[in-house]
Order: structure tokens, then C-alpha cells, then sequence
């Protein structure tokens, strides 16, 4: 069973980078302290553009990340961001070397 990576690129609206900040942080606390199956969810700034987000996300298995969708933090976040964004990329990915 191959752990899923989930590579997510975030752009917030003008205006709105701090409240994107504030709810990506919010959602990767939620994460990592209410699903068991959340093993890392890092959250990256770009240095250069404030507005654009870099998550990193590790679940145990496909499954979890499938679970993570369906939580009840996460269905808030992304009703709260649906006018935060001009832009989201989500990369899916099959761990295949694992340095913890």
C-alpha cells in the first residue's frame, strides 16, 4: 500500500491573502489533529508572492486522503474559500520513498 502525496498550488485574490493564510493554516491544523490517516500537511509561502500557496500533504493510503474530502473542516474551508482563489492545482501522487 503506497502512501498518497497531495501537492496543492493556491492563488489568492488580491486583497485576500491573509484570509487565504489564515483558513489554509486552519485547515492543515484540523487535519493533522482530527485525521489519524493525515500524517504530514506542510504549508509553503511563496517568498517573492504572498498571494500563492504551496501545500504538502501526506496520507497514509488513498483512502485517508479520500476521507480528508469528506471531514467536516475541510467542507467548511472550501465553502469559505470559493471566492479566496483565482487559482488551485491539485497534484495526486503515489509515494514512492518515505525519509520519516
Amino acid at each position: 500500500m503506497m502512501s498518497r502525496v497531495v501537492l496543492v498550488e493556491l492563488t489568492a485574490k488580491r486583497g485576500q491573502e491573509q484570509v487565504a493564510r489564515d483558513l489554509i493554516i486552519e485547515n492543515a491544523r484540523a487535519s493533522l489533529e482530527n485525521e489519524p490517516g493525515c500524517l504530514i500537511f506542510d504549508v509553503s509561502i511563496d517568498p517573492e508572492n504572498p498571494a500563492r500557496f504551496i501545500l504538502y500533504e501526506i496520507y497514509r493510503q488513498a483512502s485517508d486522503f479520500e476521507d480528508h474530502l469528506a471531514m467536516p473542516h475541510y467542507q467548511k474551508f472550501n465553502a469559505l474559500t470559493q471566492d479566496v482563489f483565482v487559482e488551485k492545482t491539485v497534484h495526486l501522487l503515489d509515494l514512492l520513498t518515505d525519509q520519516r
